[in-house]
């Protein structure tokens, strides 16, 4: 019968031929005159060597798009009794392998219709009721702001601990586990470089680098300005940072901390100058070696109505001996160089695709989200995870210009609410000294 025609319900032995690509249930025969071909479905779905370029299928693909959610846990189901169960007792019954498995010979939907119809593999484990699955790698699909969100989410004002997360995982396994969060972004920091990034710095775990570093921070958020006790203090109350008696501990002054923080401070903003100065050497490099497209930088919308037009305008407003300066005095720093990191990027996950669509993706402003989304439309690329992605950028040294980890500038930043605590501090002073005067003439 063909893939389509398949009764998810049954519980019947299955089998896959390989030449037709027809599934046979226990009993059929097949149209094929080599039955050599014909093999267990379940052990078909348990194979780690069915891979297929992205791209290409050998067998028709399935038709999902109308599925209910009641079919998606149906095939979720039949996948759970098909499949043959693994050698190792202590290995997983059924992996995200195991469904890609199935897309591949045209028996189900692929990761990326689940994950967009349905939500997430974890959500049909659990919505399904299956037994005996892997979680390891269902939230790959997320970006590093989805993580973020997340625990800005579930800490709701106070700091996720990892017992928090870890209960919570077990409750619903749509929810990832703080060791694979720290796996996962470990070239970044790890699970406590995500919760400082979502607002929650884990103080009582720093060292005097960290205290250093959180000043740093501090300063880029707030124009330069040098932390005070009485700021340290306000985002202490917030759990946002260290408390001054902290801070004095590790420096035994204030000044001391202070002269500690500026000089890393102009450090790194030497640094992030020169790691911006050197994309754009290479940039003028690529320009000389005429490997870059001219309307990757064109500050023209890209879909004009004369293309032609528009590409001689770009080629004639480039067309110096310095065309690095005219395209950052047309588009500015900040859109050339995130311009030219995505590319560069687009060129390593995505060989085959076509300069015009990754000028079209590189060209998109939007960062995080919007990136990824947009190189795994293509069908080609729908494999691609944003791990895969991130990992890569992170490889080229371009992450930080595409998903600049800037958080901290937010929630680091004086607001309002650093002034009222300045007003209460000054009036429980003024109560205080009034106080201990009304003390002193009583003693009297």
């Amino acid at each position: 019968m063909n893939p389509s025609e398949i009764d998810y319900a049954s519980t019947s032995p299955s089998y896959f031929d390989l030449s037709t690509g027809e599934v046979l249930v226990d009993g059929e025969t097949s149209a094929s005159e080599d039955h050599g071909w014909i093999v267990p479905i379940g052990m078909l779905l348990r194979s780690p060597d069915l891979f297929v370029e992205p791209g290409n299928y050998f067998y028709e693909r399935l038709n999902t798009k109308e599925w209910s959610p009641d079919q998606f846990k149906a095939f979720a189901r039949w996948i759970g009794q098909v499949i043959e169960p693994p050698e190792n007792l202590n290995s997983k019954k059924v992996t995200v392998g195991t469904f890609r498995n199935a897309h591949r010979l045209g028996l189900g939907p692929s990761e990326r219709t689940v994950q967009r119809e349905y939500g997430g593999y974890s959500k049909l484990y659990a919505d399904a009721q299956l037994e005996g699955v892997q979680t390891r790698k269902l939230f790959d699909d997320w970006s590093i702001d989805d993580v973020i969100a997340y625990l800005k989410k579930i800490g709701n004002g106070s700091t996720p601990t990892r017992p928090q997360l870890a209960a919570r995982q077990r409750k619903d396994p749509n929810n990832p586990g703080h060791k694979y969060l720290h796996e996962r972004f470990h070239d970044i920091g790890g699970f406590n470089k995500l919760l400082e990034l979502a607002g929650y710095p884990v103080v009582r775990l720093w060292e005097k680098p960290d205290y250093v570093d959180w000043g740093v921070r501090f300063m880029l958020a707030n124009g330069g300005k040098k932390p005070t006790s009485s700021m340290i203090n306000y985002l202490s109350l917030q759990e946002k940072g260290p408390s001054f008696p902290a801070v004095a501990g590790h420096f035994d002054s204030l000044p001391n901390f202070q002269a500690e923080v500026a000089a890393h401070y102009y450090e790194r903003r030497d640094e992030e100058e020169a790691a911006r100065q050197e994309q754009f050497a290479q940039l003028d490099s690529e320009f000389s070696d005429g490997t870059l497209p001219l309307m990757l930088f064109s500050p023209f919308a890209y879909d004009s109505p004369d293309a032609a037009f528009t590409e001689s305008v770009v080629n004639t407003l480039y067309d110096c001996e310095q065309p690095c300066s005219r395209i950052i005095a047309a588009l500015g720093e900040r859109e050339t160089i995130i311009r030219y990191a995505k590319f560069q990027v687009l060129r390593s996950v995505a060989p085959n695709m076509t300069d015009e669509t990754k000028i079209k993706i590189a060209r998109n402003i939007d960062q995080g989200r919007g990136f990824i989304a947009a190189i795994r439309r293509k069908r080609m690329y729908d494999h691609l995870t944003p791990a895969d992605i991130e990992s890569e950028a992170l490889f080229l040294g371009v992450f930080d210009f595409i998903w600049p980890v800037d958080g901290y500038m937010d929630s680091l930043k004086l607001d309002k609410g650093y002034e009222e605590f300045l007003k209460k501090q000054s009036t429980y002073k003024s109560q205080l000294r009034a106080a201990k005067k009304n003390l002193s003439h009583t003693q009297v």
